[in-house]
């Protein structure tokens, strides 16, 4: 397992990763699995800025580096989704990272608006269940889909409603933020004033010398 992690001040130099993310093309998800926009794998687009966040990333994890690791990461952009900030549709949807090991973020934004950090969540009856019809409202919105506001928020509060939180962290620049898969996490805004842009990555597997998720070492 993967406890939560903060580390501030991760890049060295984050106004030219931040020059870097500002120049790239971003892609919407064709099935509306997240919401804004990604750019390509940052593996296919800058290897050598891949090698050295992934080096920089497991040298939080473990003392000497993974000999080799599978690891995803795209910088992601998020306009606002709705004129009020704290609409449901412009708040995320708590959930959990069920396809890898552990997920994180290292925030872009120099003046972030207010609350677009990542909350951290326990569920309040010792189980929490995806409605198959919320996640419908849900994909079509992140889509840019017409929902209706009432429709969109009643399946929202139906997600939502099932987690109590219990840790926020601010949306500070150039901020890492780490998390074992399991843990559920949300937005509580997407903004209102900027894109929200980040750096998105999921840990899918490591390997190498006494290369033991760090609590279980």
């Amino acid at each position: 397992m993967y406890a939560t992690t903060i580390c501030d001040n991760f890049f060295t130099q984050p106004d030219d990763i931040l020059s870097f993310a500002q120049s790239l093309e971003y892609y919407p998800s064709e099935t509306g699995v997240y919401p804004g926009a990604r750019s390509s794998p940052l593996h296919e687009i800058n290897p050598a800025l891949f090698n050295y966040f992934a080096e920089r990333l497991f040298a939080l994890l473990y003392s000497n580096p993974p000999d080799q690791w599978m690891l995803d990461a795209f910088f992601q952009v998020i306009n606002p989704l709705h004129e009020d900030q704290y609409h449901p549709k412009n708040k995320g949807w708590i959930h959990s990272d069920v396809s890898c090991n552990f997920g994180g973020i290292v925030y872009l934004n120099k003046q972030p608006d207010k609350d677009t950090g990542t909350s951290i969540y326990k569920m309040k009856h010792g189980f929490s269940y995806q409605n198959s019809d919320n996640v419908v409202v849900k994909k079509s919105h992140f889509m840019r889909q017409q929902v209706d506001d009432d429709v969109y928020k009643e399946a929202w509060e139906e997600n939502n409603m099932q987690y109590t939180k219990t840790v926020s962290v601010d949306a500070e620049y150039n901020r890492l933020l780490l998390f074992n898969s399991n843990t559920y996490h949300g937005v509580e805004t997407f903004g209102c004033t900027q894109p929200r842009l980040t750096l998105v990555f999921f840990g899918k597997g490591e390997m190498g010398h006494d290369c033991y998720p760090p609590l279980y070492r």
